[in-house]
């Protein structure tokens, strides 16, 4: 008989940001999503419900027209609003799932994570592609805040600047998608048991059961009578 130990504690870590354990890491970055979704179904329904108290706050806070405006529309504002939702039902199940060891409910937000990270990239690529006429399309928006800014900023520091984000934009999202796998694999390794026990004897050097050893002895003779001499 022997102990065999299964496939632990390989392949992923156990801790993230430095200090977090992966479950508590799992937890805040599912609350900040949900948090982060609840501000923006808030100010979906704010401008929905009263558009014109939305217009003025983008003009007091200098918001192209175009935020707000696409905002204020129907369509875009209740396809908006389903994508809210959802994520705050994913994150609420990052967040209910880390706490309470399930490990299935954990997969919706990796796949969402998993897609935007492809998302980004692509959005990286064809970014980087048009940079070299960025300063041109900067030009054909006349209410830009930072369009001065921009257009007396070398190219070349330009390109670095982008690039540089967009790096660490991807470095972060690929974090994050490495702390909920490993929060993941954490929780799928905790139900596994911790030790399995298994037999490599063959059976012929196995004691036989107790009832087939009772039932093969012979019965005994009566002893014989007893004669004194």
């Amino acid at each position: 008989m022997s102990f065999k130990s299964p496939f632990r504690y390989q392949f992923y870590s156990t801790s993230c940001c430095v200090c977090f354990h992966v479950r508590t890491g799992a937890m805040l970055l599912g609350g900040a999503y949900a948090l982060m979704y609840l501000v923006m179904a808030s100010f979906l329904a704010a401008a929905t419900i009263s558009p014109d108290e939305v217009a003025e706050f983008a003009h007091k806070y200098d918001l192209p027209n175009s935020y707000y405006s696409n905002m204020s529309d129907g369509v875009d504002s209740c396809i908006a609003m389903v994508i809210s939702l959802l994520m705050m039902i994913m994150s609420g199940m990052l967040v209910y799932g880390s706490f309470k060891h399930r490990s299935g409910l954990l997969i919706p937000f990796f796949c969402y994570q998993l897609f935007d990270f492809a998302l980004t990239c692509l959005v990286a690529v064809g970014f980087l592609t048009y940079l070299p006429k960025f300063k041109d399309y900067v030009d054909q928006l006349p209410n830009f805040t930072y369009k001065e800014d921009i257009e007396s900023m070398d190219s070349t520091w330009v390109v670095l600047i982008f690039v540089l984000l967009f790096a660490f934009v991807l470095s972060f999202k690929a974090y994050m998608i490495c702390c909920v796998w490993n929060c993941y694999k954490y929780i799928v390794n905790r139900n596994i048991p911790d030790m399995t026990v298994f037999s490599d004897q063959n059976n012929e050097y196995l004691l036989p059961p107790y009832e087939m050893v009772v039932m093969k002895i012979p019965p005994k003779d009566d002893p014989p009578p007893y004669t004194p001499a």
